[in-house]
């Protein structure tokens, strides 16, 4: 008996030594046709449309390898020195094998996992997609010089068609491969460019897996949906402090008033300014009945060369009276990122409860709501 135990306790020993381990490294091996060698590959991991260089290789002999490890699955792009364009790709601790040619990189392909296969499917179903778009837009021109309404109006009708056909297929795909890495950055772009809902990505995300709901871009997809949810309009406006230009702390609670406007602009934001001596009048008209304004700045650009003193040359300006604070930060503004906030001029506006009851308002349509809240 006891040796029959022996041997049981031998047999899965044995069996899992003889199970694959979970790859730690990645391997990434490659040809390239018509390369001189001696030519410079970059290797450079892609995150909210942000590229940052990881690695670079030489190519010899029309070939190459990277050498390194991911703590998930990750988007990176491959760029060929002098070639314009790159290879996006899924990089995982697996041994990849790429196929690049020199004349259409778009053409390149990937194989050693199913991510990257996935990947492939999915670029081939974009190329029939411009394809497509591109024979029905060719009479567009000339039907447009020539006015002739009939041929447009087909085309527009042939236009949704195809987006609607576009739609279908992302819906149906990530529906297919929800669990999968390139799923969860093809969401990600979906929803960044409106090809599904909101409440398309939250149904999708509902379905996934722990794991993969964990993956960055679904991470990144949650705190926007969350952010979304937190100032829309019948939601109670989300608290926010930041440094006003004389250096003190400033909250939105601090200076609540009867109706509330926060308005998210910057120095260097044309629209803004253009938009100003309006907000100016409706402050001078309707302060002293309980309006209060706190403008968040989103200055901080990497072309001003010195921010603060852009904002606060703007306040000045502008006559803008009321109360201001930035981060100077950008689009990287906190405050910015808790309210959504992805174009300026953008403004929210509070009731006496603090609760959301209209957004991005301006011009009369802007003074017509505060004179509706306050008279």
């Amino acid at each position: 008996m006891k040796t029959k135990h022996l041997l049981s306790l031998l047999l899965i020993i044995l069996i899992s030594f003889s199970c694959d381990k979970k790859q730690e490294n990645y391997t990434f091996t490659g040809t390239i046709d018509n390369v001189t060698d001696g030519t410079k590959l970059y290797l450079k991991f892609l995150s909210a449309r942000k590229t940052k260089e990881l690695d670079t290789t030489l190519i010899q002999d029309g070939k190459f390898t990277f050498k390194g490890s991911v703590s998930e699955p990750s988007l990176y792009l491959l760029f060929v020195d002098g070639l314009r364009g790159a290879i996006p790709f899924i990089a995982e601790n697996k041994d990849l094998n790429f196929i690049i040619y020199k004349d259409s990189l778009a053409d390149s392909r990937i194989s050693g996992s199913k991510e990257n296969e996935l990947a492939m499917v999915f670029v081939e179903h974009n190329k029939t997609v411009r394809k497509r778009s591109q024979k029905i837009n060719e009479p567009y021109a000339e039907a447009r010089r020539n006015n002739d309404t009939k041929t447009l109006d087909i085309i527009t009708d042939k236009r949704k068609e195809l987006d609607d056909y576009n739609k279908k297929f992302n819906v149906d795909f990530l529906n297919t491969n929800i669990d999968s890495a390139f799923g969860a950055f093809l969401l990600e772009n979906s929803l960044t460019n409106k090809v599904i809902s909101t409440k398309e990505a939250s149904d999708l995300i509902n379905k996934m897996s722990e794991e993969t709901k964990n993956l960055a871009p679904i991470q990144r997809i949650t705190k926007k949906l969350e952010a979304e949810t937190a100032s829309a309009v019948g939601s109670v406006a989300p608290n926010f402090s930041g440094p006003t230009p004389e250096g003190k702390e400033l909250s939105l609670n601090d200076i609540k008033g009867k109706v509330t406007i926060i308005d998210f602009w910057a120095a260097w934001c044309g629209p803004c300014r253009k938009e100003n001596p309006n907000v100016v009048n409706i402050y001078n008209k309707y302060h002293d009945k309980g309006l209060e304004i706190i403008s968040v700045s989103l200055d901080g650009s990497p072309r001003q060369k010195d921010s603060k003193k852009a904002w606060i040359k703007a306040i000045e300006k502008d006559n803008l009276t009321w109360h201001h604070i930035s981060h100077l930060s950008y689009f990287d503004d906190p405050i910015a990122k808790q309210y959504h906030i992805q174009s300026i001029p953008a403004t929210i506006i509070l009731d006496s409860e603090g609760v959301i009851v209209a957004k991005n308002l301006r011009g009369m349509t802007l003074e017509n709501k505060i004179s509706e809240l306050l008279n």
